[in-house]
């Protein structure tokens, strides 16, 4: 088999001038064609974003109006309690406290959204007033093209949230120097307070006073008792007795008196009148505390008030007599100043036993301290580890009684007529301090 040439020459490629035409012809068709579709979409999305327009969401006004009137209702109510009301708006407790809690927030930021929307009519405001004067006309036509209600409604709200927070700043600021005050005012009590290291009288007091400032101050000073006294149900009440011109001295403030006039308060006091705190008002079952129905703001009772109570307390008063010679059976011979220092040192006894059988039992371990067991029968009695500290032992039978490891701190014994302590066990009891005409030679005293 053999192949040869024929007569036609078939060569594939292309000349420089055919290949640069076929390049031309084909970008420029795709250049035209592209551009066309290009600017056929561009329109078609330009008119359908024409036409569909977006809807704007309404601001929610009475949204902010709920808000600002609630808010309101909280500051009205507020206002009511503190200038002589008793409930005010709010009767219920519940609400009370969410209107206490949310109140102030509520009208805070709906007041700033209601006043921030009558901001908004500023620029029509304006136009009204300076449109119908010839001189200002121009500022009329400045002010319509000042900006959208909307961008106008937001600036104001801004304006206001922050006016609002740089009054509250200036607010606190004040307070707290209010309350700096306060609290030195009840600290000190009055212009100057000095500590003693060692306990001093008034007119020693005023005599060192008058020292360090060579008499040039002139100083006046005053003393306020405290006394525990008794109410009626019993309880015991820490008292504090204000003196004579003592208001000369003292500083008070408002808010440390019932009402709103201090010298009002002051005569009050003085004629017998008196305040309590929340615990005293409490235990005494006081108007406006927690166990009494009746409400009571910050006001002064007159003495005809309904809720006003004459309470009657009572102290016990005890009178010592200064026994010269000291405090020794030598210089207690005489049997009046017995008989007399023992009616002073029983009555001051807390519980009185005296003239008591207990005999043979059990009262170990027992809490018997400034007990009056005078003529008492103690004999073959179980006092192991009990606690007679301070009590009173005049005549008492402790015959054959167990006292190991008893409290005798500054207990007095006398054994005339009848008491002894034959037989009786008082190992590792503690004697310090024991007082009085005691024969210890007859009982067991091992370690005591």
């Amino acid at each position: 088999m053999q192949f040869k040439s024929g007569d036609y020459n078939i060569d594939p490629t292309l000349s420089f001038g055919a290949t640069l035409f076929t390049a031309i012809s084909t970008l420029g068709l795709a250049i035209l064609f592209g551009r066309k579709r290009s600017k056929e979409f561009i329109d078609l999305e330009i008119e359908e974003g024409v036409k569909n327009t977006v809807a704007k969401t309404e601001p929610k006004y009475w949204l902010h109006w709920t808000c600002f009137i609630l808010g309101s209702i909280s500051v009205v109510d507020t206002w009511m309690e503190m200038n002589g009301s008793e409930d005010g708006i709010i009767q219920n407790f519940f609400f009370e406290g969410l209107f206490g809690i949310f109140g102030p927030f509520l009208f805070w930021i709906g007041g700033a959204l209601v006043l921030g929307r009558l901001g908004a009519k500023g620029p029509q405001i304006m136009q009204l007033i300076f449109g119908r004067t010839k001189l200002l006309k121009d500022v009329k036509r400045g002010l319509k093209g000042s900006g959208s209600t909307e961008s106008v409604n937001r600036l104001a709200v801004i304006m206001l949230l922050t006016l609002s927070i740089v009054t509250l700043a200036a607010v606190q600021g004040y307070t707290g120097t209010l309350v700096d005050e306060r609290t030195v005012d009840s600290t000190v009590g009055g212009d100057i307070q000095i500590t003693f290291e060692n306990q001093q009288n008034k007119s020693e007091a005023l005599a060192i006073f008058d020292e360090i400032y060579n008499g040039d101050k002139s100083v006046i000073a005053t003393t306020v008792p405290s006394l525990l006294l008794k109410s009626p149900d019993g309880d015991f009440i820490q008292t504090f007795v204000l003196l004579n011109n003592s208001d000369d001295v003292l500083h008070w403030s408002q808010q440390s008196i019932p009402g709103k006039d201090v010298s009002s308060a002051l005569t009050r006091y003085s004629e017998g009148g008196f305040s309590a705190g929340e615990d005293s008002a409490f235990t005494l079952d006081l108007a406006g505390s927690w166990s009494n129905q009746e409400k009571l703001d910050d006001v002064l009772l007159s003495e005809s008030d309904d809720r006003s109570v004459e309470v009657v307390m009572t102290y016990e008063e005890f009178d010592f007599n200064i026994i010269s010679g000291g405090f020794t059976l030598d210089n207690l011979s005489n049997f009046d100043q017995l008989l007399e220092l023992y009616v002073m040192y029983s009555a001051m006894m807390e519980v009185d036993l005296s003239g008591v059988d207990f005999s043979g039992q059990d009262l170990s371990y027992r809490e018997l301290g400034r007990f009056d067991f005078t003529g008492a029968n103690l004999s073959g009695a179980n006092l192991e580890g009990a606690n007679l500290s301070e009590s009173l032992m005049v005549g008492v039978d402790l015959s054959g009684a167990n006292l190991a490891g008893a409290n005798l701190v500054n207990t007095i014994f006398f054994e005339s007529p009848d008491g002894t302590l034959e037989n009786a066990d008082l190992t590792g009891s503690d004697l310090t301090g024991i007082f009085g005409d005691i024969d210890l030679t007859v009982a067991t005293l091992g370690n005591a």
